[in-house]
């Protein structure tokens, strides 16, 4: 029962990293939340564990997205805190309510989303290849 709790957990923690960068309650935050729960529920009904147990897993999913979003709070204060310059343009000074106190803004560097066109791969035709996320 314990190693069901600390797997939930374990499977929350990143979760709760991709929860910080969503918007409170909006779609992309349900999904972060409730995105483990089909996995935690499976590994319940695999050793057929009481329901009366349901309240342990649930506590250890909402440590799991508490760790998570706490660890990348610190880690985007302690980037910033080393080159304040690296933030990107459309991230600074971005404040969202809930996830960030009024003197944080939010920084979410994406990387570029290569597509390569229809029968062409990305080795052999570069100029093929879109940039999606910018």
């Amino acid at each position: 029962m314990l190693a069901i709790a600390l797997l939930g957990m374990a499977a929350n923690v990143p979760l709760g990293v991709w929860r910080e960068h969503t918007e409170k309650f909006s779609p992309q935050w349900f999904a972060a939340v409730h995105a483990a729960m089909p996995f935690i529920a499976m590994l319940r009904k695999s050793v057929v564990m009481p329901k009366t147990a349901m309240a342990l897993t649930i506590a250890a999913s909402i440590l799991g997205q508490t760790i998570g979003s706490r660890a990348e709070r610190l880690r985007l204060k302690s980037a910033a805190a080393k080159d304040p310059s690296n933030m990107n343009q459309a991230a600074k000074g971005l404040k969202i309510s809930g996830n960030y106190g009024d003197n944080e803004a939010r920084v979410w560097k994406s990387l570029p989303l290569k597509v390569a066109g229809p029968g062409s791969s990305s080795a052999t035709s570069p100029t093929a290849s879109i940039y999606l996320c910018r």
